[in-house]
């Protein structure tokens, strides 16, 4: 099997519009196992409930 050519490459992701990349990537968070992993319990309680938001760092 022959290696796909540069120009070939180059041409298929300068040609993906902007709503099939937003579908793509919409369908691949929702496969995502945890959506929360990088949020920690106090960060998860600010976005939900909108308290302690105060005694964050960031």
């Amino acid at each position: 099997m022959d290696e796909p050519r540069l120009s070939q490459l180059v041409n298929d992701v300068l040609g993906i519009k902007a709503g099939d990349f937003m579908n793509f990537k919409t369908v691949e968070s929702f496969r995502s196992p945890n959506w929360f992993e990088d949020i920690d319990q106090k960060e998860l309680e600010v976005l939900l409930y909108g308290v302690g938001n105060e005694d964050l760092d960031d």
